[in-house]
């Protein structure tokens, strides 16, 4: 079954997305770094790795069944990060309309009755949830504790 013009258009911008969020955190673990926070730039490299293995699987299901395209790809985060506060609030909000866009893209694959993308999709809600689970639950830490002088 070939994929329908829109559902091809959205995973291609699921994949550009991955990408970005990739970068993103990349960008965080170079601030986090720089502000002498070496685990938390560890926590951002793994946290990269991960969307660029989210690309990958994406872009390979969307080769065997449209075309896959690329775009520019840049973060979405600038380095005025100065916190870690500030760069996992920033992380909380990218995950978040991650998880939005792979929610619209279940509603397309449900439309479209393509069940081979809705599993697809399935799989990445589910491990979408949890992620922005944990960022909420660093942030809500990090609130606690403030930002005071033991932190910057």
């Amino acid at each position: 079954m070939q994929l329908t013009p829109q559902l091809q258009s959205m995973l291609n911008d699921q994949i550009k997305r991955e990408y970005i969020a990739g970068f993103t955190y990349i960008e965080l673990a170079n601030v986090m770094d720089a502000l002498n926070f070496p685990n938390f730039s560890a926590f951002f490299d793994k946290a990269a790795k991960e969307e660029f293995g989210h690309a990958d699987t994406w872009t390979a299901y969307l080769r065997d069944r449209g075309r896959a395209k690329m775009g520019v790809v840049s973060p979405a985060i600038t380095s005025d990060i100065a916190s870690p506060l500030q760069a996992f609030t920033a992380a909380l909000s990218l995950e978040r309309e991650v998880s939005k866009a792979i929610g619209e893209l279940d509603n397309a694959a449900q439309a479209a009755h393509d069940g081979a993308t809705e599993r697809l999709v399935h799989e990445f809600l589910d491990e979408q949830r949890k992620s922005e689970r944990e960022f909420e639950v660093f942030v809500a830490d990090l609130q606690r504790v403030g930002e005071g002088p033991s932190l910057v």
